[in-house]
């Protein structure tokens, strides 16, 4: 339920200058149950309004419950698939940087060194590019 509160002082200053200055509360509960003052008016209303009251937080409470277990089984599970997303990723990384190196020992084999050169500065570069984005992190 929402209280207000409005204030409004009159300020007189010197040479007769004349200012006003307002205060404004304005309260809200999240509460479904209202303020004691209200809860004895409604029940001189009716007499089932504590009643009431008292079924529909015990309602909202269990709706609560089951939104924040929810959400921290959504959380579990967007967890788990980050971190197979991850090993996928440094398994790909792996084979791409072995598969480097073993053309650049092929080529070199073959006397290639041209080819090896450049098989070369990718594995190579691939390796420090892990390196130097790893440290940004």
């Amino acid at each position: 339920m929402a209280k207000q509160c409005l204030k409004r002082t009159k300020i007189e200053g010197e040479n007769g200058i004349v200012g006003y200055s307002e205060e404004q509360h304005l309260t809200f509960s999240d509460s479904i149950i209202p303020c004691p003052e209200d809860l004895e008016a409604l029940q001189r209303i009716d007499s089932g309004f504590a009643q009431f009251f008292m079924n529909a937080m015990n309602e909202e409470q269990k709706v609560r419950h089951k939104i924040l277990s929810d959400r921290s089984e959504q959380i579990k599970i967007d967890s788990k698939k980050s971190s197979r997303n991850e090993l996928i990723g440094m398994i790909f990384a792996l084979i791409s940087v072995l598969s480097f190196v073993g053309l650049t020992a092929y080529s070199l084999f073959l006397g290639s060194n041209i080819m090896a050169g450049i098989f070369g500065v990718l594995s190579l570069s691939s390796i420090v590019s892990v390196f130097v984005n790893g440290k940004k992190r």
